[in-house]
């Protein structure tokens, strides 16, 4: 009768330690699940060296009306609806993503690269770098209308302007380089442009 009990009792254990075991490897594997399904696709693999983020917002002087950028520019969601047109950058963006992208219609322009070549100018990428991107023309005289179009200077519309901040508006620059936390408005249906050297036109 003895050996009856303690077999049963040494059932019991092995049971309880199963129960134990598999609750704990259950906890595992959910805990593991929930970090991997919410850490971004890119967040593996190579680490990012360029982190950035800046701001772009498309202003109608006119009607004083600011628009955003579209989400999913330079993303995977953006490229079956024409806002990842150009891919020369992709090998320096983190993995599945252009190094400029947006991810949302906050105007946020996520600047990430596994590549920090540029790090020591803190040079990296340019304005038409991101147009390039989208595949959207920007120079002196062509811009984004922020509503699909396209803004162009002509007999009766000025060239659109930009600037950062608070400074001075300037002719549109495609070269210039993009800064870590600027905020820039891209300034459309405006006489400002008349008032710069050269009214800039090209």
């Amino acid at each position: 009768m003895g050996r009856v009990v303690q077999a049963r009792r040494s059932r019991r254990g092995t049971y309880r330690a199963l129960v134990v075991a598999t609750s704990v490897i259950a906890v595992i594997a959910v805990a593991l699940f929930a970090l991997y399904s919410n850490s971004p696709p890119y967040s593996q693999g190579t680490p990012l060296v360029i982190d950035w983020r800046i701001t772009i917002i498309i202003n109608d002087v006119s009607t004083q009306t600011n628009y955003t950028l579209p989400a999913f520019i330079g993303a995977p969601e953006g490229r079956n609806n024409n806002l990842w047109v150009n891919h020369t950058l992709d090998s320096l963006g983190p993995p599945g993503y252009s190094p400029l992208s947006t991810r949302d219609t906050s105007s946020t322009i996520y600047i990430q690269s596994t590549s920090g070549d540029c790090l020591t100018s803190r040079l990296c990428f340019t304005f038409a770098d991101f147009f390039n991107v989208w595949g959207r023309r920007f120079d002196r005289t062509c811009v984004p209308d922020g509503r699909g179009g396209e803004y162009c200077a002509d007999a009766n519309n000025a060239p659109p302007v930009m600037y950062e901040g608070v400074n001075v508006p300037r002719c549109v620059n495609p070269g210039l380089f993009l800064s870590n936390g600027k905020v820039w408005i891209i300034a459309i249906r405006s006489t400002y442009a008349y008032t710069l050297p050269g009214g800039c036109v090209t």
